[in-house]
């Protein structure tokens, strides 16, 4: 090993300004250049990570955003049509009696369905209908009968029916060829 000796201290004095290691400058560059690559990299891979999270949300509350403005012109409008609740009430109240109307009317006509099902099965024989009327509620049988019984049969099978009320014969007649007219009313339960 090379003997070391003292020098003055003016040759110290250069000796500091001088760098014997030259490598250690160069890395402390490349420590910083890696430095500023890393902190540019860090930088840009959390821009792309903030858009990445950033973009469907935007999207996501814009289409919220609109579904919002549609639901709320629908609102307004519904709002504008259906007037001071003074009007929905009344309009609610006539369609409350619009449909028992309805159901009331669907009952009879269901009652009277029926009973012209059955009433077939309830004419003597020998007796012949020539009009049937149904009209508010009530009805009108109309024939001919070759027996003075046979109306008056008839008369009481219906009055058995379970879906007629105020059952009634309202004309009698005899023809000159010995044969019945009759009449018989009624009407139906409700």
């Amino acid at each position: 090993m090379p003997e070391v000796t003292k020098q003055s201290s003016g040759m110290r004095a250069d000796l500091r300004s001088f760098n014997l290691l030259p490598w250690r400058a160069q890395q402390r560059r490349a420590r910083r250049r890696q430095a500023v690559v890393m902190l540019a990299s860090g930088s840009l891979a959390a821009l792309v990570l903030l858009a990445a999270i950033e973009l469907p949300l935007r999207h996501r509350l814009h289409a919220g955003n609109e579904r919002i403005g549609r639901l709320g012109s629908a609102i307004s409008l519904a709002r504008r049509t259906a007037g001071d609740p003074d009007a929905l009430e009344e309009r609610r109240a006539q369609a409350s009696s619009l449909l028992a109307e309805v159901d009331r009317i669907r009952r009879r006509n269901s009652t009277a369905r029926n009973w012209l099902a059955a009433l077939p099965a309830r004419i003597p024989a020998g007796l012949r209908l020539t009009s049937l009327v149904v009209a508010q509620g009530g009805w009108q049988l109309r024939g001919v009968a070759a027996e003075l019984n046979q109306p008056a049969e008839l008369l009481q099978r219906v009055r058995e029916m379970p879906m007629v009320a105020d059952v009634r014969m309202e004309q009698l007649q005899s023809n000159p060829d010995a044969s019945r007219q009759f009449l018989i009313a009624g009407r139906f339960k409700q």
